[in-house]
C-alpha cells in the first residue's frame, strides 16, 4: 500500500505545480482554512525550490490558466445581468487603463442566469437587430477584459495596446459565439440563453438581404469541430497576431515569440493526445481555419457597419464600440 500513497501523493503534487486551487476541493465546516493554505503554500514552495519544473510542465499550466479564465468569462456571458462597464460610457481607453478586470468578478454572475433583458427584444429586423448590438458589445467587453489577463498585454506600449484591441476584439467576440453555438449543437450563431435572432426575410432592407454572414461563421467550425483547448488557444494566437492592427516594432518581436509560443503549446497538445503526423495535421487544420475566421470576421464587421448605419444606432453609452466596429 505504501506505493499507492506514494503514487497518489506525486500526483497531488503534479497538481500543486500545476496551480490547483485548494479551496475548491470539497471541505468540512470544521476545517481551518487559513491552515490549510498556509500548508498548502509552504508545500509548493518547497516543490518549487527542490524540483525542476518541465518545460512540459509550464506549457500545460499555461494552457490551463487559458481554460480557467475562459471559464469565467463564460459566467459573466451567459448571465443576465449586464456588467455596468459595457452601459457606463467608457471609452475604449478607460477599459485599457482601467486596473480592475470585471472577469475576477465572475462569481457574483454565477446565480444570475434567468435572461432577461430589462427593455424586452421586440421582434421586427430593428428590434432583433438591437438584441444582437447588445450581445455583440458584451461580447467585445468581455475580449478586451480577456486581453487584459495576458501578461505579455502589460507589456506592450499603450498604442499598440489600443490597436489590437480595436483589431481582434471583435474577432475573438464572433469565435466566442460560433464556438458556444457548436457547443449547442446550432447551426446558427446563438447567444446568451440560446437567444438568436428571429428574422422574417421580408422585413429585411434590401440593403441586407444579402449581407448575412451567419452560415459563413458557422459552417468552417462545424467543419473543423473544435475542442475546449484548441479553442482557447486559437483565441491566444489571435490576442498575439503582430500582423493585425498598427504594432509598434519593438512590440511586434514580443508578439511574434508569443505567437510561436502558443503554437508550440498548440502543436503539443495536439502531438501528446493524437500522435506525431496526425496532430501536425489537425494543427494545419486549425491554422486553416483561423485564417478563414479572421476573412469572414472582416466581412461581419463590414455588415454590424452597414446594420448601424441604416439603423443609426447610439452608442453614446458605450463609446468603446464604436471604437472597435470603426477601424
Amino acid at each position: 500500500m505504501a506505493h499507492v500513497a506514494k503514487c497518489q501523493a506525486c500526483r497531488f503534487d503534479r497538481c500543486v505545480l500545476m496551480g490547483m486551487d485548494p479551496l475548491v476541493l470539497l471541505q468540512f465546516r470544521s476545517m481551518d482554512t487559513e491552515k490549510i493554505m498556509l500548508e498548502f503554500a509552504e508545500r509548493k514552495f518547497n516543490l518549487m525550490r527542490n524540483c525542476i519544473v518541465s518545460e512540459e510542465i509550464l506549457k500545460e499550466k499555461k494552457l490551463q490558466d487559458l481554460l480557467y479564465v475562459e471559464s469565467n468569462a463564460k459566467i459573466i456571458r451567459n448571465s443576465s445581468e449586464c456588467p455596468e462597464a459595457v452601459l457606463a460610457g467608457l471609452s475604449i481607453k478607460d477599459l485599457i487603463k482601467t486596473q480592475n478586470n470585471e472577469l475576477s468578478n465572475a462569481r457574483k454572475y454565477m446565480d444570475i442566469t434567468n435572461f432577461l433583458l430589462k427593455n424586452e427584444i421586440k421582434s421586427g429586423f430593428k428590434g432583433q437587430m438591437t438584441g444582437m448590438f447588445y450581445f455583440t458589445k458584451i461580447g467585445i467587453f468581455l475580449s478586451i477584459e480577456l486581453a487584459k489577463t495576458f501578461p505579455i498585454f502589460k507589456q506592450l506600449s499603450y498604442n499598440t495596446q489600443e490597436s489590437l484591441v480595436r483589431h481582434v476584439s471583435l474577432i475573438n467576440s464572433y469565435l466566442t459565439d460560433t464556438y458556444y453555438s457548436y457547443e449547442l449543437k446550432s447551426d446558427k450563431v446563438m447567444f446568451a440563453s440560446k437567444w438568436c435572432t428571429k428574422l422574417n426575410p421580408e422585413k429585411i432592407p434590401k440593403e441586407m438581404a444579402k449581407c448575412s454572414t451567419e452560415s459563413a461563421l458557422m459552417n468552417p467550425i462545424w467543419k473543423v469541430e473544435l475542442t475546449k483547448e484548441e479553442f482557447v488557444l486559437i483565441k491566444a494566437l489571435i490576442y498575439s497576431n503582430s500582423a493585425i492592427g498598427d504594432i509598434e516594432l519593438c512590440d511586434k518581436k514580443l508578439l511574434q515569440k508569443e505567437s510561436e509560443h502558443y503554437s508550440k503549446i498548440l502543436l503539443q497538445h495536439l502531438q501528446l493526445k493524437m500522435g506525431i503526423m496526425p496532430g501536425a495535421k489537425r494543427f494545419a487544420e486549425i491554422l486553416a481555419y483561423m485564417n478563414t475566421l479572421l476573412k469572414v470576421s472582416h466581412q461581419a464587421r463590414e455588415t454590424l457597419v452597414l446594420i448601424n448605419y441604416i439603423l443609426k444606432f447610439s452608442n453614446e453609452q458605450s463609446p468603446f464600440f464604436d471604437s472597435v466596429l470603426y477601424i
